[in-house]
């Protein structure tokens, strides 16, 4: 039974970074500009609207990511 768990955290770990590489890879919006994070995760997404500066403020971070990266950033996977 001891040796499930590091092995089902292996198997996990390994789909993560699986996916992360498919999202930054090969997915079809890969090749859209924007925060490398906020593009294999939803993690960037998540702290501008929960935690910054007391959440909601990622209707205001797009307009920094758009003056940055353009109109067509990627923000979400």
């Amino acid at each position: 039974m001891n040796a499930l768990i590091p092995a089902a955290l292996a198997v996990v770990l390994g789909l993560a970074v699986l996916l992360v590489a498919y999202r930054l890879g090969l997915h079809p919006l890969a090749s859209f500009p924007g925060p490398k994070l906020a593009a294999a995760t939803g993690l960037y997404r998540a702290y501008y609207d929960l935690w910054h500066k007391g959440g909601g403020e990622i209707v205001h971070h797009l307009e920094v990511l758009h003056t940055v990266y353009g109109m067509s950033s990627s923000i979400l996977p």
